[in-house]
Formats: structure tokens, sequence, C-alpha cells
């Protein structure tokens, strides 16, 4: 109770006061509502967003049917500028009380701030019926909503009669209130008719002679009617009679006073004064208010701050500021000002284009482009952003789109072609293009135009009363425009060699402009230019050089010169000299900055750090602004101990330099002394925290900066918990400044920023990779922020294709080459998800190609040798990594390389060269892992006959030899961290490679127990049915070997194209097994099976050719024998013998003999083939 007292009190420390009572309530109670609700509305007020969703979303949790909760939501997202989730949430208000008012006005404001004028007039008369509903006679709640809308309106007709419409029956219901009629006569007023509003604000009087609104409602009504003097003795004795502390009179009476200081007094700075004075007392008038809600927008009054917008913009040059000077204050308050009006409705057309204008004044062509477009969203057919979109166009050399926004603003309003506007731009177009003569003819054309050659007597600009006053400025020819006529026809018929004529108008302009301020030096600079532009060098700096040190032009000049001696003259020491003058003369910090930047950019650091030193010692109030820029001159002059001893020094005399402090940190850690670098970093942080001010968007960037810094220290470090936490307090803070600089950030911040959010969701998805649900997560989050971040994308892809999500990989892929067309990494994942579809030749030509552009794409050419082992085709690998060897001195010695060539060499039957190849790549930390399980796989199948290979072909002791590397291989794959399962089932092959029936034994109860395990991935894990199938055939217990078996007949296709290589070892020791119990028919459906899946599969052809062969169809088994002998690359004395002995069954005598003397050649002793083939054939051959 104690904190809504004070909350609600007219004295600030009182107000500051109510947290600490509310805080303290929580901590005795976390769900006290009222508490709950303060804290949060003061938090709120105080632009802490985050804090007071905090606070309301632990009272929508607590209370769930505590409606003002879900609105105090709502009112916090429209204050971050998140519409549709406020939107969303007073949806949710809705559709447990279709008839609550408050989620209706949260409706009604988004229509007013984004909506067309008559959707907003349809909610505000849907609204309307509603109040008359449920409260008919609550007067004060239709004069607020009244109030709501036309503060919003602007001059919009449409709703400022619906708005008059409730204030009209506010009217009705209560006519002795004087606060309803003077509400009506301010709306009055504002659309265009002040002399009714004068009479209604009599009426106001009449029920409350001193009703103050009222009273200044009728002066603003005299000014706007020419009763100047009338207005100003009644705003005399308005200012003795107000009351103190009345903030809504004081805003009242500032605009007052700022409208008759210029419409009356002609004084400027009188005017300036009070509008100063006026923008602090609004600025005050909101604090305490509750953000995003009504009542806020009633205060903030966005009509009334366009007005004050429209008024300083009277104060502000037309000229286009040079890249080297600064914006002027006025400019800079306009831009803050329209920048969160424009967040805070962003549907304000008349908003955007001032604020278009004024980056376009800055330079800032991109946030100038973007608020025309903005305008274009909103209204597509104002002729003045066009004028203004050409300027920029023509300011960025893009002279189509600038002639195309001239044709669209002729189009929309053809009284632009009587403004001299037109006619210079389209002539700047023209001489561009190289048509001077008719660009010349158009400038004829402005130059007839009145108030060109001479200034009309003019009246004073009136006030911003008129939402085109200020406007005006973008449409009329300022001075500078009408300089650039004289300039441009100047330039134009120089180029046209009429020297005089040019000489002429140069005369003339110098006549025209000589009272003008700074005309004669623009007429100057610009004779400067056009002699550049002839090349005449030395006639440019001579002009130049003529202009004095007093004038305002005086730097462009000089900056002017500079550039001249140094990229045409290449005269290094006059370029210093220039900026040295500019220093001298002008001893201010930009310029001695321009000193120092020259030194740098002519390579002379030693000489910029002696002038920042200089610097800092004349304006020690600098001293942290150039510490850093010293500092970082030290650092590019690899003098590292200085630059930290300066920035030491520069962060212990402001510790809360969030900026500073972020370099310092930087510079520690590049030179890897990360204690320091955390030190720096969190010192920074306790003093900026320990300060009692309110937390600026460059505060909060510097302080993202620095959590940065901090993750990447503990990354350095491996320190994982330290990572994700500096990771996920930057991302909170980037999120703040995103929500908070929503609207009110554009162009290249809003992007950076933008960026920086992206980035810091993919490091949290990377810190995550443990987690791939909450991986995945962050990186959908970073795709949210940038659709094309090629990062994530690519990740997403692998992550997607590692969990079988085959069609969402394949879209993220596409999506990826979009952006980048040649990314090898989603080319590699397009032809891998082809290749799982089963289209093995469309996916081995996706490889060549990606092979083609990149041949040390390794990943991409393992798969590709497994594709075409596949298709049998295995020997088409072969040039692919020649091409890979030869890339570079150092492509042959690739991990990459030696893997795939081992891949290469096991495929061809050469076991012993590719056990060399894949030992070369065992230590690599991508292929080591993939190359041991391949020679574990080699050690423990030395002979590629599988676990049938008879005992006789074992030799002696040294035939377990084998089976100890395999372990020492396993050993080393579990320390890399392989796949437990995988590590399982190749020990339990282990164990039987040893042949003895206690170790089978064994290992058949490890595997039994893997399969009938809790963990649900190794129940399905393909190759543990396949190594307890070989157990139990090994054991002889073929009916239990085939109840295992039987579960891969029919494959799972999640996981098929994953272990390709285990179903098809299944399935042969089903044939196998099947053969046994005679069913040949079932086994040669098998082998047909294995042979679809992998047409190199030897033993698949091999088996056949048995059937085959026990069928007595020896001309059919021999063809299966051949493709047998051919996949086993000839190097298999057992089939080379079957091969022959079915060739001399079918009388193919001569390839008997043939094969016989391959397999003699390399196994000499090869038992039978000699005496029961070769020689048989060569009988049969004897006449």
């Amino acid at each position: 109770l104690f904190g809504w007292i004070c909350m609600t009190s007219d004295n600030p420390r009182q107000v500051k006061r109510s947290v600490t009572f509310f805080s303290t309530a929580i901590k005795m109670d976390a769900k006290h509502l009222p508490s709950l609700a303060g804290r949060a509305r003061h938090l709120a007020s105080r632009n802490d967003y985050a804090g007071a969703l905090a606070d309301i979303n632990q009272m929508i949790v607590s209370h769930p049917g505590y409606k003002p909760g879900l609105v105090a939501k709502a009112n916090v997202m429209i204050a971050q500028g998140d519409w549709e989730e406020a939107v969303r949430t007073a949806d949710r208000v809705l559709n447990s009380d279709p008839k609550s008012i408050e989620a209706m006005r949260v409706h009604l404001l988004n229509a007013l701030t984004q909506s067309s004028a008559h959707n907003a007039a349809s909610q505000v008369d849907e609204l309307k019926r509603l109040i008359l509903d449920t409260e008919s006679q609550n007067h004060s709640l239709l004069c607020k909503v009244s109030m709501l809308v036309a503060r919003i309106a602007g001059k919009q007709t449409a709703l400022l009669r619906a708005s008059m419409k409730l204030a009209n029956r506010a009217i009705v219901l209560d006519s002795t209130n004087p606060a309803y009629p003077a509400e009506l006569a301010f709306q009055e007023r504002l659309s265009g008719n002040p002399k009714s509003a004068l009479d209604t604000y009599s009426r106001s009087l009449q029920a409350d002679e001193s009703y103050v609104p009222a009273l200044h409602g009728r002066i603003r009504c005299k000014i706007e009617l020419g009763m100047l003097k009338e207005a100003d003795e009644e705003l005399e004795f308005m200012g003795e009679v107000t009351e103190e502390g009345d903030v809504g009179a004081a805003i009242d009476l500032g605009m007052l006073k700022a409208l008759l200081a210029w419409r009356l007094h002609k004084d400027d700075k009188k005017t300036l004064k009070a509008l100063d004075a006026l923008v602090k007392t609004h600025a005050e008038s909101l604090e305490g208010c509750e953000a995003g809600s009504a009542e806020f927008y009633i205060k903030y009054n966005p009509g009334f701050v366009m007005e004050v917008v429209d008024m300083l913009l009277n104060f502000v040059s037309p000229e286009r500021l040079t890249s080297y000077d600064p914006p002027s204050q006025n400019l800079k308050r306009c831009k803050a000002m329209l920048q969160q009006l424009t967040h805070l409705v962003p549907g304000f057309l008349h908003a955007y284009e001032r604020l278009a204008h004024c980056h376009y004044l800055c330079n800032e062509f991109q946030q100038a482009l973007e608020c025309v477009n903005k305008v274009e969203m909103l209204d597509g057919k104002s002729a003045r952003c066009k004028i203004l979109l050409a300027r920029i166009y023509l300011a960025n050399e893009a002279h189509k789109e600038a002639e195309d926004a001239l044709a669209q603003a002729l189009s929309l309003d053809f009284e632009i072609k009587t403004k001299p506007i037109y006619y210079v731009l389209k002539a700047k177009i023209l001489e561009e293009r190289g048509q001077t003569e008719q660009a010349l003819e158009l400038l004829k054309k402005a130059f007839a135009l009145p108030g060109v050659r001479k200034t009309d007597a003019k009246k004073r600009k009136g006030s911003a009363v008129s939402s085109s006053s200020s406007s005006s400025s973008s449409e009329t020819l300022s001075v500078s425009d009408r300089m650039s006529v004289f300039i441009d026809m100047a330039a134009c018929l120089s180029k046209l060699n009429k020297l005089k004529e040019a000489q002429a108008i140069m005369d003339e302009a110098r006549k025209t402009f000589h009272k003008a301020p700074g005309g004669t030096d623009h007429l100057t600079l610009a004779e400067g230019t056009l002699c550049l532009k002839r090349r005449d060098v030395k006639r440019a700096l001579a002009v130049l050089k003529t202009i004095r040190a007093s004038s305002e032009l005086y730097m462009t000049a000089k900056v002017k010169m500079a550039e001249i001696y140094l990229n045409h003259r290449k005269q290094k020491h006059l370029y210093v000299g220039c900026y040295r003058e500019l220093a001298q003369k002008h001893p201010t910090l930009h310029n001695r900055m321009l000193l120092g930047k020259a030194y740098m950019r002519i390579q002379e650091p030693e000489k910029a750090i002696e002038t920042y030193e200089a610097a800092r010692k004349a304006m020690p109030d600098q001293d942290s602004k150039l510490s850093r820029v010293i500092g970082s001159a030290l650092a590019a002059m690899h003098d590292y101990t200085k630059a930290c001893q300066y920035y030491e020094t520069a962060v212990h005399a402001a510790p809360e330099d969030l900026k500073l402090a972020a370099d310092l940190a930087t510079l520690y850690r590049r030179l890897t002394d990360f204690d320091s670098a955390t030190r720096v970093v969190m010192t920074s942080l306790q003093a900026y925290e320990g300060k009692s001010k309110a937390q600026t968007e460059d505060d909060l960037i510097a302080k993202v900066r620095l959590y940065r810094i901090l993750a990447d220290i503990s990354r350095d470090a491996e320190d994982q918990e330290g990572l994700i936490a500096s990771l996920q307090k930057a991302r909170h803070l980037q999120k703040t400044i995103l929500n908070s600089g929503r609207g009110a950030m554009t162009g290249e911040r809003l992007r950076e920023q933008t960026k920086v959010a992206t980035e810091l969701c993919y490091d949290l998805g990377n810190a995550h990779s443990s987690d791939l649900e909450a991986s995945r997560q962050f990186y959908d989050l970073a795709l949210q922020h940038d659709e094309g971040h090629k990062k994530s994308l690519i990740t997403l892809a692998k992550i997607s294709l590692a969990q079988g999500e085959v069609e969402r990989c394949e879209q993220q892929c596409a999506q990826l080459l979009q952006v980048d067309p040649d990314n090898k990494e989603a080319l590699s994942m397009l032809a891998d998800i082809i290749f799982r579809k089963g289209e093995l030749d469309s996916a081995a030509k996706c490889f060549q190609q990606l092979l083609q552009r990149c041949p040390t794409e390794f990943n991409a050419l393992s798969r590709l040798i497994d594709l075409l082992r596949r298709g049998g085709e295995i020997d088409r690998v072969k040039p692919y990594i020649e091409a890979a060897k030869n890339t570079g001195s150092m492509a042959s010695f690739d991990a990459g390389v030696y893997y795939c060539e081992g891949l290469f060499l096991s495929y061809t039957s050469e076991p012993h060269q590719a056990l060399t190849a894949f030992n070369h790549a065992r230590l690599d930390s991508k292929w080591g892992a993939k190359a041991i399980e391949q020679m574990i796989k080699i050690y423990l199948d030395p002979g590629h006959n599988g676990v049938f290979a008879k005992a006789a072909e074992a030799k002696g002791d040294d035939s377990m030899s084998h089976v100890g590397a395999a372990e020492k291989l396993i050993q080393q794959l579990s320390e890399m961290g392989g796949d437990p399962l995988k590590i399982s089932v190749l020990q339990a092959y282990c164990l039987m490679a040893t042949r003895e029936k206690p170790s089978i034994e064994r290992a058949v109860e490890s595997l039994r127990r893997l399969l009938s395990g809790n963990d649900a991935r190794a129940k399905d894990y393909v190759p543990a049915y396949v190594a307890i199938g070989n157990g139990y055939v090994l054991l002889n217990k073929l009916p239990k070997a085939k109840g295992y078996l039987k579960r891969l007949t029919r494959p799972n296709e999640a996981t098929f194209q994953e272990f390709q290589d285990d179903y098809v070892e299944g399935w042969l020791l089903l044939v196998e097994i099947h053969i046994q119990n005679g069913k040949n028919d079932m086994a040669a459906r098998l082998c047909q099976k294995c042979i679809q899946t992998d047409r190199s599969c030897n033993k698949a052809w091999e088996r056949l050719g048995h059937i085959k062969e026990k069928e007595t169809a020896y001309k059919d088994a021999a063809e299966n024998y051949e493709w047998a002998w051919k996949y086993s690359k000839e190097s298999s004395p057992a089939i080379g013998y079957k091969l022959a002995f079915n060739y001399l069954k079918a009388d193919r005598l001569v390839d008997a003999i043939d094969v016989c003397n391959k397999v003699l050649e390399k196994y000499p002793g090869y038992p039978k083939i000699r005496k029961e083939v070769l020689n048989k054939a060569r009988s049969g051959l004897r006449p």
C-alpha cells in the first residue's frame, strides 16, 4: 500500500522509493498481486520493459483470471514496438470477456497507429457502441477515448469526425463539465475550423470561466485567425495566473509563447528558447506514465510532437551537410523526436516524410530511403516523397532510379512541373548521361521561373500549424537549390565551350547571392569543383585558396584541397598541411582528430599519436575518447605494451566507460592474457552498474560487446558454462536493444544490431551442440533475425540430415543455395539426400559436379566412392583421387586424401595398402575416427571372407595378431569419443574373432543385454543384430541367429541409408542359413536384394553361383561367379576355383584355363585347381 502511495505522489523521490516497498512485499510473498502490479508499472515507466514483463508474467501465472495483468502486458508490448504480440494478448482477454473495454482500446490503438483512417474510424465506432452498451453513462470514458483518437489522428478528417462524436456524446451526458466542450473545441481546431472552435471554447468557459485549457485554446484559435496582438495580450495575462505544477497547462503555454515569438515578434532566438523549454517540459510530463497505455499516448500527443518538429525544422539549414560537418543541434533534435514518434506511431505518414528529409540532410541516404519506402507503403501518392527520392538517388549517382522517381512525382502531381526543383533534378540526370544540350534547355526553363533569378518578397512562414509548412522545404527551391541552377548552367555552358556565357552566368550568380549567407563562398567552392572536373588542378587549388578561414565553408574547402594534393599531385606533406592548418586555426576536437587520421592515412602513426596526445592535454574532458584513439594507434604500430598502459590509465580514470573497457579487453585477449581481459570486463561492468543512470542504447550495445568478449575468453579457455552464461546475457541485452529500438533504429545501425543478434543466436546454438533440440531452437532464432544466415542454415541442414529429416534438410539446403549458389556443403548435402532417396545415378552426378568445382571436398569424394562401389563402378573413382592429390603441394598429405584412398583400396580388395593409407589419417581430428573404424573392420575380417571363413585358412598362432591390433584401435576410438554402441559391437566382434566358444558366448551375451536394455537407440541398432546373428552362427545355433536376423528382412527406412552395409551383411548370413536348410529360393531372393543394394557385393554373386551350381545350371552359375570374380578384383582363389570349375562344366575350356592360370599365378600352391580343373580343361582341348 505504501508503495502505491509513493508511486502516485507528485514527488519524484517518493515515486523512486516506491519500487523498494514493492520489492520488499514481493520478497515476503512472491505472488502478491498489488505489489507485482505496482512494480511492473514502475519499471515500465522507467523503460525497464524486461523487468516489467517478468513481474507481469508472474502475475498472469499466479492469477490466471486477472485480466488487468494481460492488459498491462499488452501495453508493455506496445511500448517495445511489438504490436502483433500486443494484439494477441488483447485477444486473450477478449476470448474470455468479449466486452472488455481495455482490450478493445488496445485494438483501437493498433488501428490508430498502423491502419488506414477508415479502419481506425470503424474501430472507434465499435468501441463507442461497446461503451454505450456496457457503461452508457460513463461520460469520462467517452471523453478519454475521444482524446486518444484526436491526439493520434493528426488532421485525418474521418478520424476527427469519429472522435468528435464521442466528445459530443460526453457533453450530452454531462453538460456542466468544462473539459468536454474544451476537448470538442480542440478537435474542431485540428479539423481546420478555428472560428467554430473559438465559439465552443466560449461554451466551456461559460461552465467554468477560469478553466485554463479553454483559455489557452481560445488564445490558440486567435493566433490561427491572425488576431496576434489580442492573443499576445491574453497570453501575458495567462502567464501571470497559470498555476505552478500544472504540466499540461505549462505545455500549452509554452507552445503559445513559441508561436507568438515566431509569428508576431519574429524573434528567432526567443522562439528557439521557448521550443527548448517546451520539449523539456513535454519529456518530463511522460515520466511515471505507464508506457504503451492510452493515458501515455494522450500525454505524448503525437500531433503536438509533429507541430514542434515542424517549427524546429524552420531553423534547420535546407542544404545537405558535407561529409565533414556535424549535424546541428536542431537537426539532431528533430531526428530524435521523429524516430521516437515513428516508433510509437508506426503509421504516422507525415512523420516519416520529415524523418526522410532529415536523413537526407545528414547524408544518411539508406535511412532516408527506408523512410520513403515506409511512406509509400502507407500512401503511394506522395509527390513530395518522390522528389526527395530523386534527390537521394542523384546523391548516390543512381540516375536511372532518380529519373523514374521524377516521372512518378509528375504522374502524381502535375504541378511539380511548375517548380524549379523538377528541372534542376532532371537536368542533372541528363548532364550525367552526356546530354548536355538537353540539360541546358531544361535549366533555361528553370532559370525563367519566378523566384530563381530574383527572390520575391515573401511573407514570413507561418507557424507549424499547417502540416505542409515545413514539408514545403523539400519541394520549394532553397538558396542552395537556386544557386545550383546557376552553377549547373555554367557547368553545361563550359562543357559546350560557351565560356563567355558561362562566365556571365557566374557573374550574375555572384551579384544575386552576394548578400546570401555564404553565397560567394558557395559559388567559389562550386567553381573549384568545376575546375577539377575540367582537370585544371592548378586553377582549382587557386580558387579554393580564396575561401577565408572565417567562412563556414573553410573546412570543406581545405578538405577538398587536401584530397587534390593527395590524389592528384601525390604531395603527402601538403595533404597533411591542409589538416594541420585546419587544426591550428580551429583547434576543435573534430579537426584534431582529422589531422591524426590524415597522419595514419599516409602511414605516419608516430605523428598521429603526437597529435592525439596534444589534443588530450588541451582537452582533458575528452580524455576517454582520445585514449581509445591513441591506444588503437599504438596497437596499429604493434607497441602493445604502451597501448595497454594507455588503455589502463584511461579505464582507471573512467571505469564505467564500457567502450574503452571493451577495447582494452579485446587487446588483452589478442595477447592471450585472458585473466587481465576478464578483470577489465568485470570491473567495468561493476563500475557501470554502480552508477545510477538510465541505460542508453549505446550503453547496452557496449555491454553486449563486453559479454561477447567474455564469451570469447570462455571459449578459448574451454569453459562451456561460462561461454553459455555470457552469451545468454549478451542475447538478453541485444533483445532489449532491438525491442526498444524497433522503429527508432533505422538503416545501417539496425542492420548492425540485427547482425549481432543473429551471431549471438548462432553462437548459442554452437554452445548447445550436445543438446540438438536446444541447438536447433537457437539456430531458428538466428534465422528469424536473418533468414539468409549461411552458417545457421548449413548447421540446421546438418542436424536435420543427422536426424533423418531429409525433406527439411533439402528445404534448408535449397534456401541456402538461393543465398549462396556455390555453397559446397549445401551441394554436398543435396547430393547426399538424393543418394538417401535411392537415386544413385543422380547423386553420383551431383557429387561429380561438386568435385569438379572443388577436388579437395573429401566428404563428397568419400560419398562418391561409396556410391560408385554400390553401383559396381568403383574404378571410376581413381581420377578424382588423383585430382585431389594434384590440387596443391600439400594436398597429397591431407588426411582426407589418405582416408579416401584407403576407402578405395579396401573396396578393391587391397587390405594391406588400405591399412597403410588409413594409418596416415588415423590421428587426424576430422578423419581419424572414420579411418580407425575402417582399420578395425579390415583387421577383424582380413580375408574379406566373413565369419564363415574356414578354420583351415588360419595360419597358426599368428592368426590372432589381427585381433590384438583391432583391440588397440578400439581403445583408441573410445578415447577419441567414438559412438558407445558402435564400440560395444566392435568389441563383441573382437571376442568372436578368437573363435573360442567362451569368448563367443560372452560376446553374444553382451549383445543380448545391449539389445534388451533401456537405450531406445540400441533396440533398433542394426549392427548389433548382425553381430549377434554372427555369434549364434559361430555357436551353431542357427534358429536363434535366424530369429534375430529376420528383423532385418524389412528394412527401417529411417535407418536403412545409414546401415546399408550392415543390412547386406545380415542378409548374407540369412542366405547361408537358408542354404544350409535347403531353402535355395529364399536364399536367391535375398542375394538379389543384396545386389540391388550393393552391386559390387561379390559374396552375394558367389552365393547365387553356388545355388545355381547345386541346381547343375553351370552356365548360369558361371555367369554369377564371373561377377563375383570381377568384384573381388580376381583376388579370391576360392571364387577363381569355382568359376574355373563351372566354366569346365559349361564346356568353356579356354576360359577355365585362363582363370586357373590367374589363380595359380597368385597362389601357386592352391589345392585341387591344377588337378581337378586345369589338367582336365587342357585334356578336353586336345584332339
